[in-house]
């Protein structure tokens, strides 16, 4: 992106956020400021222009109230810097005030090449990123094993849109470790994975891509092929029978972790989805598919009997091999709410019993995970399948990859919801086999 580009960003910024600063990324080295609170950007070691991302970091967390830091697309910014502290001097960076992290729409790239993780939200940061790409964080050491790419801590708050996540790897959230409030939109998580090398006694490794503890909003986003990676420079020990996301509160008398996933696809990870383990969530207008082993594996928490833990509305179980869910349906009513929801699953494993539902689906998905339009790839369905037009009315207005919904997808003249992630549009969407008709392959 110009410089002038840069500078029009800017200028909305302004008018519609009031930033108290705003700071122009113009050097790709990973260099510290040289004097933070002055509100100027300027790394030690430079010359000519000398604002980096970290220095930047530095300066807006010495700052009161809400900055922005704006970097050129294209740029890939890679981390250097080898040390644990919690000023953003070394190591990875450190978030301690609400920060705005944006570009133009080709994006960039924070490459933490394997050293550390890439960002740390501390209990007073609010990280929002946007248009970038975070790659090869590494969180795999006795005294840093948590979130390859991020860290949110208790208070902390991030957010994200047309984010990528790839090749991060740690003990616990290969990718992202939350126990803030997070909120992920337009996102890709995929080839992230967590390592035993070095969790802490009386702790697994668990969340190949995503672990919540606390508040997770998770929209219009895809985890695909986590629990393995692209690359593995340091040759770490995978642990490959670990859902993708895991919900999991901090020990057993902690407030149950809020979980929410709402048009989004959870698909092809190495091992299996969603893990709901003593957590409150609710997957809604979501496709979980293409596991060896579950979709979906829920458990109770016991102090929280009576109240509603998971929710599943319009959305599949589908083509996982051992199970689509693990039976949640044998808890009570008023702690799972499955029935009546327009959920479909090609096996009986999910509760999915009543008359707006379907269990033993034939044949809902059409070929495999492809760039179907939207932000990350999605599954497509069958142009001939039960799903389409059968989820009622009250859908959202869009689905995953912002397609209209509902649409007429059956042709019967009548505009109903269908199931899952992607609302099938019959003018526009594949009716034969992928393989022949795809629009990309995925990231």
């Amino acid at each position: 992106m110009k410089l002038s580009q840069l500078f029009t960003i800017a200028t909305l910024l302004i008018a519609t956020n009031s930033p108290a600063a705003i700071f122009l990324v113009d050097r790709i080295e990973d260099a510290p400021d040289e004097l933070t609170g002055n509100g100027v950007c300027a790394a030690t070691g430079l010359v000519g222009d000398r604002c980096t991302l970290r220095a930047a970091i530095m300066e807006a967390n010495d700052l009161p109230g809400a900055d922005a830091i704006l970097v050129p697309s294209n740029v890939a910014l890679v981390l250097t810097r080898i040390g644990e502290e919690d000023f953003a001097v070394n190591g990875d960076l450190d978030i301690k005030s609400e920060i705005t992290i944006t570009n133009g729409l080709s994006g960039m790239v924070i490459d933490a090449g394997g050293i550390d993780r890439i960002f740390h939200v501390h209990s007073n940061g609010n990280l929002s990123l946007e248009n970038a790409t975070l790659k090869n964080g590494m969180a795999n050491s006795a005294t840093s094993f948590e979130g390859g790419a991020v860290k949110v801590e208790a208070g902390g708050i991030f957010s994200t849109n047309e984010v990528i996540f790839v090749n991060n790897l740690a003990n616990r959230g290969g990718a992202l470790f939350n126990d803030g409030s997070v909120t992920i939109e337009n996102t890709y998580f995929h080839h992230n994975a967590v390592t035993d090398e070095n969790t802490p006694q009386n702790l697994s490794s668990v969340g190949s891509a995503v672990l919540n503890r606390s508040v997770l909003l998770f929209a219009t986003s895809t985890v695909a092929h986590n629990g393995q990676l692209l690359t593995n420079p340091t040759d770490a020990a995978l642990t490959n029978n670990q859902y993708a996301m895991h919900f999991n509160p901090n020990g057993i008398n902690a407030t149950p972790p809020a979980s929410f996933i709402f048009n989004s696809t959870i698909a092809n990870n190495g091992y299996a989805g969603i893990r709901s383990d003593r957590g409150f969530t609710d997957i809604n207008q979501s496709t979980i598919a293409n596991h060896e082993n579950r979709g979906l594996r829920f458990s109770r928490n016991d102090n929280h009997q009576g109240e509603l833990q998971l929710k599943i509305r319009k959305s599949l179980m589908v083509n996982n091999t051992f199970q689509d869910c693990n039976d949640p349906w044998v808890y009570p009513i008023s702690e799972v709410d499955l029935v009546n929801n327009f959920n479909a699953s090609t096996d009986d494993s999910c509760g999915f019993t009543g008359m707006d539902d379907i269990e033993n689906i034939s044949n809902p998905i059409n070929g495999s995970l492809h760039l179907w339009g939207g932000f990350a790839p999605t599954l497509m369905l069958n142009a001939d399948s039960n799903a389409i037009d059968h989820a009622g009315n009250n859908c959202t207005d869009a689905d995953q990859r912002g397609g209209q919904r509902p649409l007429d997808g059956n042709n019967n003249m009548v505009s109903t919801c269908d199931m899952g992630a992607v609302e099938f549009n019959p003018l526009t969407d594949p009716t034969e086999s992928d393989i022949i008709f795809k629009h990309g392959l995925e990231n």
